[in-house]
């Protein structure tokens, strides 16, 4: 069965909002991350939701972007990191 169809822009009276997976990358960062920036508050408040998806307007997130402070960006916790690390170094050492 094929999935929904999500658009990751849409357009509402002339302006321009965009999903998660766009803010993603417009941010650098993975969609994991930017989800984990939108649940600590971190992100800006959506602008729109939609069933389960949220959008800001485009120009919030590339302003945001231009003035975010990386440092208080909300981190990996710790043993999650150590088991991201940990799988970073077999895969380096399978190949």
């Amino acid at each position: 069965m094929a999935e929904p169809f999500t658009p990751h822009e849409i357009q509402v009276h002339g302006i321009d909002y965009i999903d998660v997976k766009a803010a993603s990358e417009i941010l650098g960062v993975t969609f994991n991350t930017t989800r984990r920036y939108q649940s600590s508050g971190f992100l800006p408040q959506p602008e729109i939701k939609i069933g389960q998806s949220v959008f800001w307007r485009k120009t919030t997130i590339e302003e945001f972007h231009r003035n975010r402070n990386r440092s208080n960006a909300p981190k990996v916790p710790e043993g999650k990191l150590q088991t991201l690390k940990l799988r970073a170094e077999n895969k380096i050492h399978a190949s």
